[in-house]
């Protein structure tokens, strides 16, 4: 029998984490829900909510506990790196946002640490309804003409992601967590079969490959034989009706998108593409470009013709942003979470997350960072804790969080198209800047605008040709020459930028000649004949891998360019 002051004693000891587990496993299951939690305003959103729960847990422990353990520390190296980035980031402004975006995810991971009662797999307990709930409403709402686009990228259900690719992970780790389960039920097997559809209907590559392997193990470790058979019709059934859907219809563009998988294709030839022209940067910008910074350098030294924010391999996206470091301390977590050992369904769903992420962003999506956070913590065997003054740590959380907040409520107004607003909120907004010079129509502003954003982020080509308009506009050729060229070298394969520049050296030599300057004449005829050969330089610097993607280089001037150049030359 057990006194009552022992029962007491029980229950203050189990306190810790008392009523934070609901409220968490929602937050993972809803995020899938919040476009992944792929756009910055979201993830601030996020961070505040996780903020009331670490005041909430933190206050009812009465302590704030973090663990000297691999997954806190990598998270924490991430954010450091993000909030110094500016200080060699490419786009000063927007790099910021780097950190506004995974701040969520270091929150979350201290969460974790607070509720040290509950098993990490607790926490995914409705995930893999998330998943079910997602597959079947996108699809009936994808019928919807007013919804068809919001569901459907290039014909393929993307979900509540808007990225095929992601939602079939997320969807992969759902059947991972129902059929690898010790007890399963009715629901479990039907919930795989909407699954396994949606997965079908994303016509992603490869997580198809990826699902078939999964389904291999599943036969190889089930233990009843029926239960094998069955999963095993069931897939082949899937295979066949998909394969004589395509057939029949000739369409393979979704269920049937599979069937073209080839090494030669060009999505996949593509990847490849962006790792060769990636990995000599990181070799030589240790600390990376900043969040965002990538997509304005890439023009400079691209080998073919594409225009990429995120570069499809999560590794090499962190050594881009925010380089070596962060990157190797992910990697390490890594390891010694597959070192210490874990359960076999968080084994495979984690091998499933880092395997699709070499050809892939999932990991922009802060919804499968969380899931991933949940996968690698372990909350046993940590050798050492650190218990922190509580109200000191909670103010300064409280401060970044709404910091992060501010600027979160930036990118929500570009997001919906107030891009005044946008930089009144944060000067540094860039993107906002840049749109606000898309749509002025007044060549004044031009240099204005244009300087502005190049005191952000000096590799934007579109300032840079913004700024040889307005030298152009008030006669000066000569500043026009120079910011022209400068803003084609960060912008190599448009052939508009190239044709641009024509037509002002064109003009301007027909001013000079008119007013007999002939050598000023001279220079603008010379820079005109140099624009072939320029275009050729890039054709001849496209790569191999350039020249067998579907997007090919556009670098021949219009006949009546041709022309022009011929009466110059009297060819």
């Amino acid at each position: 029998m057990v006194s009552k002051g022992t029962r007491k004693e029980n229950t203050k000891r189990e306190a810790p984490g008392y009523g934070c587990l609901f409220p968490m496993q929602i937050l993972l299951a809803s995020a899938p829900f919040l476009i992944g939690v792929f756009e910055e305003y979201i993830s601030s959103v996020v961070a505040v909510i996780l903020l009331v729960f670490l005041f909430v847990t933190v206050l009812r422990n009465k302590r704030l506990v973090i663990k000297r353990e691999p997954v806190i520390i990598a998270v924490s190296v991430i954010e450091v790196f993000f909030l110094l980035s500016p200080l060699w980031a490419v786009d000063k402004g927007m790099t910021l946002m780097g950190f506004v975006k995974f701040l969520p995810v270091l929150l979350f991971v201290m969460l974790l640490h607070q509720n040290d009662r509950f098993a990490p797999s607790s926490y995914l307990k409705f995930v893999p309804h998330s998943g079910i709930v997602m597959a079947a409403l996108s699809f009936v709402l994808s019928r919807f003409p007013v919804l068809k686009d919001y569901f459907l990228v290039s014909g393929r259900l993307a979900g509540f992601f808007q990225y095929s690719n992601t939602f079939a992970v997320f969807l992969l780790l759902g059947i991972i967590l129902l059929m690898f389960r010790k007890e399963r039920r009715l629901f479990e097997y039907i919930g795989t079969l909407v699954l396994a559809e949606g997965i079908f209907l994303s016509g992603s590559r490869t997580v198809f490959i990826l699902f078939m392997l999964v389904a291999v193990v599943f036969v190889i470790k089930e233990k009843s034989r029926i239960i094998k058979i069955v999963a095993a019709a069931c897939v082949a059934i899937m295979l066949a009706g998909t394969f004589l859907y395509a057939t029949l219809t000739g369409n393979y563009d979704v269920v049937g998108r599979y069937l073209t998988s080839s090494l030669s294709s060009s999505t996949f030839i593509g990847r490849f593409l962006y790792f060769r022209d990636a990995i000599p940067q990181i070799l030589t910008h240790p600390l990376g470009f900043g969040y965002l910074g990538y997509r304005s350098v890439q023009g400079s030294f691209q080998s073919g013709v594409y225009s990429i924010v995120h570069i499809h391999n999560d590794l090499l996206q962190i050594m881009l942003d925010i380089g070596w470091i962060p990157a190797i301390v992910c990697l390490i977590a890594v390891i010694m979470r597959f070192k210490k050992g874990m359960k076999f369904t968080f084994g495979l769903a984690l091998a499933v997350i880092l395997l699709h992420c070499l050809f892939d962003f999932d990991l922009q999506f802060v919804s499968i960072d969380l899931i991933l956070a949940v996968l690698l913590y372990e909350n046993k065997n940590v050798s050492k804790e650190l218990e922190i003054n509580k109200m000191p740590a909670l103010i300064a959380s409280s401060v970044i969080v709404l910091w992060a907040f501010y600027l979160g409520m930036a990118d929500m107004a570009a997001s919906f198209g107030m891009d005044s607003t946008a930089v009144k909120i944060y000067p540094g907004y860039t993107d906002s800047w840049i749109v606000i010079l898309q749509d002025s129509k007044d060549a004044s502003e031009y240099d204005a605008l244009g300087s502005r954003i190049l005191s952000l982020n000096d590799s934007c080509s579109i300032a840079y040709s913004a700024r040889a308009r307005a030298a152009f506009s008030r006669g000066d050729l000569y500043s026009m020459m120079e910011l022209k060229k400068k803003a084609i070298s960060l912008n190599r394969y448009s052939l508009a930028e190239y044709l641009d520049y024509f037509d002002m050296l064109y003009y301007g030599a027909s001013l000079f000649i008119q007013n007999a300057d002939n050598g000023s004449a001279q220079i603008c005829i010379n820079e005109m004949l140099n624009i072939p050969v320029s275009l050729e330089e890039v054709r001849s610097s496209t790569s191999d891998l350039g020249w067998k993607i579907d997007d090919q280089p556009e670098l021949d001037l219009p006949q009546e360019y041709l022309d022009i150049i011929g009466s110059l030359t009297g060819a």
